[in-house]
């Protein structure tokens, strides 16, 4: 039986997406056929964004999607509030004062999201932009994105959010929700392999991009756009041919399946398998009103979590993932998202019981 990752990501690839892949290694990147095939993933990642304007394609994992983010809307000195539920909201503040941003931190207890009366006790006018996680796959969270944006909104600040294990899954309206930049990766809910990001830009963000003091050769957003401009849109360096063909055939799946029905179909998931380790007696790690619906952490109280996660790869051929950091031997994340079905997820149960019957 062929290996399952019920991980955080990366996820299962759909067979027709790696067929995909397999076709497009005869294509070159500056041919009219990858143009075409080009524009038309493109308008497929503004469906799945939700949104009316370009997005711009990295030959980058997820965190260099959030890295170009500081780079080209944010200057040395900018005030900004960084919001964190867990390990990758922490990663994003660590490139902010890389980059010598002047950071306020609003630091979440670990294991729910942000409510918002503690965001309007620490946000400020002079906030030029605001920075959260969507959902925060170290701890299983999702944060209410739409009522944030709408306190943000009151005054003229940037919202800027990582969406790399949520969009796809979950359902966040870039434009409806006046999100300024969002940003996902290939390897999550896009059902892709990894090495690629997408930034999705509002209108004023670009704007901000042409007037930005700060200057970046390989991330320049400004100059990523302008090369999609036209009927043969393209990338200003060498792209991904094969990842986007591939992952060009996972968002004619979603398409296929609609937007509503494939964020039902991962709520559906969700919980199912939180019903199901319920009645195993499992106690989650994550507040109930955050939970996620592209993965589940529970908590380990006697057992190491290691110890069950190489049992369950080495006796059935599924990978789970641990906690991250001190959460490491604590916690253990189950995925759900992307290609992943109801008979996925009784097979990964099915060895949580295997697993048990062996104490």
């Amino acid at each position: 039986m062929s290996q399952l990752l019920m991980t955080p990501g990366p996820t299962n690839i759909p067979i027709r997406a790696i067929n995909k892949m397999l076709e497009a290694f005869s294509i070159h990147h500056r041919s009219k056929e990858y143009s075409l095939m080009y524009k038309k993933f493109n308008d497929n990642l503004k469906h799945v964004f939700q949104t009316k304007n370009e997005i711009i394609t990295l030959p980058s994992s997820g965190t260099g999607g959030l890295e170009s983010s500081i780079l080209n809307l944010l200057n040395e000195n900018d005030k900004v509030l960084f919001i964190s539920v867990g390990v990758f909201g922490d990663r994003f503040k660590q490139m902010g004062e890389l980059n010598n941003l002047d950071i306020d931190f609003l630091e979440i207890e670990r294991g729910r999201g942000f409510y918002l009366d503690e965001v309007k006790k620490v946000l400020k006018k002079e906030h030029k932009a605001v920075i959260v996680t969507h959902n925060e796959t170290s701890t299983a969270v999702t944060n209410d994105i739409k009522s944030l944006s709408k306190l943000v909104k009151e005054e003229d600040r940037l919202l800027i959010v990582d969406a790399v294990s949520s969009l796809g899954a979950i359902d966040i309206k870039m434009d409806e929700w006046k999100i300024d930049v969002l940003i996902t990766g290939s390897q999550k809910s896009l059902m892709s392999p990894a090495g690629m990001c997408f930034v999705g830009l509002s209108d004023k963000a670009i704007d901000l991009c042409k007037k930005n003091k700060r200057k970046t050769y390989y991330f320049d957003y400004i100059s990523a756009l302008e090369y999609l401009k036209g009927d043969y849109p393209k990338n200003p360096y060498t792209p991904p041919v094969q990842l986007i063909a591939c992952c060009l055939e996972s968002l004619n799946m979603i398409k296929e399946e609609g937007l509503k029905n494939t964020f039902k179909r991962h709520e559906n998931l969700a919980k199912y398998i939180r019903q199901e380790l319920t009645k195993r007696d499992y106690e989650f790690y994550t507040h109930k009103d955050f939970y996620s619906n592209t993965l589940t952490a529970i908590k380990i109280k006697e057992e190491n979590a290691c110890d069950i996660q190489g049992f369950i790869k080495k006796k059935h051929n599924i990978y789970i993932a641990t906690g991250q950091q001190d959460l490491k031997n604590k916690i253990i994340r189950i995925g759900h998202m992307g290609n992943v079905n109801k008979d996925m997820i009784d097979r990964t149960l099915n060895a949580f019981d295997d697993y048990n019957k062996k104490k």
